[in-house]
C-alpha cells in the first residue's frame, strides 16, 4: 500500500495569541499530522515548544476527540521513546545548519523551526499491524465519510523568548494511505479512535485528592496526571490509587509505577517529575485497556506530597479507545 508524505492544506488564521484552524482532506486514512512552527528568537534567548504551541483540539464532525497542550502531547509521546519527541532546530535564513553531522538545535536570536508530530498511528507499538490499527479512517467501505476532520491550534501570545518583530509561520504535512475503513457484521462502519480528554482538578494542599464522576465508557488506555503549578513549582504526586466498582486496580507509588513502565520499554528520560502516568494498555492490543463500559463507579485518588506556592491544579489527560464521539 502506498503511504503518502505530502504538504497538507494551509493552516488558517496563524497569528500570535490566536486560534488557528486546519482542515484535512476527507477520504484517506491518516497516520500522522506534522506541524512546523517557525519564528525568530529574541537577543540572548532561544525558542521552546511552549513559545509557539498552546492548546490543540483535534475535532471530528465538529466534536473534540483529542485535547492537549502542545507541551503535554510532547511530554507523553517522549515517554514512549526519545524518537517521538518534538525537534527544535536552528533554521536561520530558511536553512538548517549541521554541527558534527547532526542538525543544530535552537540558537539565540536566530530563526528557529519547532517540529511537532501528532501520532494517530502509534509507532511505539511492537507490530506494524498494531500501529496501523490506531490510524484514523475518514471513509468506509459502505461509502460513508466523515463530515470533517479539523485541528484547532492555539498560538500563544508572543513571549519574551521571541523577537519583538517576529511573525510566526505554521506549515503542515501529513502521512496517510488510501485504506478504506471496515464494516461490522451489520454492515455498519467500524470507527474506532484513541481519544484524549483533558480535564483540570483543583486541590487544597498535601494529601489525597478524590477524582470522581469521570467518564465511564469504552476502554481507558492511559491517564497522565500533570502537576506543575503557575509558579513552576512541582506539586509532586507520590502515589495513585485507581478504583473501579470497589476493586482497586492500581495502588502504587511513583517509583514503583515508573519501574513498571520501564519494564515495558518506556523512555526513562521522558518520565519527568511533573507527571504520573498510569498505563492500563501494556500490549499491542488496545482492547487490553481498562474496561469501563458498564462500570458503576470509577475513581482516581492521587496523593499530593508537596504543596506548591501558587494555584493548585492537577491536569489529567485520559486516553480512551472507542467509537467517535
Amino acid at each position: 500500500m502506498d503511504i503518502f508524505n505530502v504538504p497538507a492544506n494551509p493552516v488558517i488564521g496563524v497569528a500570535w495569541g490566536a486560534m488557528a484552524t486546519h482542515d484535512f482532506m476527507i477520504g484517506p486514512r491518516y497516520r500522522t499530522l506534522h506541524y512546523e512552527f517557525i519564528a525568530t528568537a529574541a537577543a540572548g534567548k532561544t525558542i521552546t515548544l511552549a513559545d509557539v504551541g498552546g492548546l490543540i483540539n483535534l475535532k471530528i464532525n465538529g466534536k473534540v476527540q483529542r485535547a492537549h497542550l502542545a507541551t503535554e502531547l510532547d511530554a507523553i509521546q517522549t515517554s514512549y521513546g526519545v524518537d517521538f519527541q518534538a525537534n527544535i532546530y536552528n533554521y536561520d535564513g530558511g536553512a538548517f545548519t549541521w554541527v558534527g553531522g547532526v542538525r543544530q538545535g535552537a540558537q539565540a536570536a536566530k530563526q528557529t523551526m519547532v517540529q511537532l508530530t501528532i501520532y494517530l498511528e502509534e509507532p511505539w507499538r511492537k507490530s506494524y499491524a498494531a500501529q496501523d490499527s490506531m490510524a484514523w479512517f475518514t471513509s468506509w467501505a459502505d461509502g460513508s465519510v466523515l463530515k470533517s476532520l479539523q485541528a484547532e491550534l492555539f498560538i500563544p501570545a508572543k513571549s519574551a523568548n521571541v523577537d519583538a518583530g517576529s511573525a510566526i509561520v505554521v506549515n503542515s504535512f501529513v502521512r496517510y494511505d488510501e485504506a478504506i475503513g471496515p464494516l461490522d457484521s451489520n454492515k455498519k462502519p467500524i470507527a474506532l479512535v484513541n481519544k484524549w480528554e483533558r480535564t483540570q482538578w483543583p486541590y487544597g494542599g498535601i494529601g489525597d485528592l478524590y477524582i470522581v464522576n469521570l467518564n465511564k465508557r469504552q476502554l481507558c488506555e492511559q491517564i497522565s496526571i500533570f502537576s506543575p503549578n503557575a509558579a513552576g513549582v512541582y506539586d509532586a504526586v507520590s502515589n495513585v490509587k485507581v478504583v473501579r466498582d470497589g476493586k482497586t486496580i492500581r495502588d502504587v507509588t511513583r517509583v514503583r509505577n515508573d519501574q513498571g513502565l520501564l519494564d515495558h520499554g518506556f523512555n526513562e528520560a521522558g518520565l519527568t517529575e511533573d507527571r504520573f502516568d498510569v498505563v492500563f494498555d501494556e500490549s499491542d492490543l488496545p482492547s487490553d485497556g481498562l474496561v469501563l463500559e458498564g462500570a458503576r463507579d470509577f475513581k482516581i485518588i492521587p496523593t499530593v506530597a508537596v504543596a506548591g506556592a501558587a494555584a493548585k491544579i492537577l491536569t489529567l489527560i485520559s486516553q480512551t479507545y472507542g467509537g467517535i464521539d
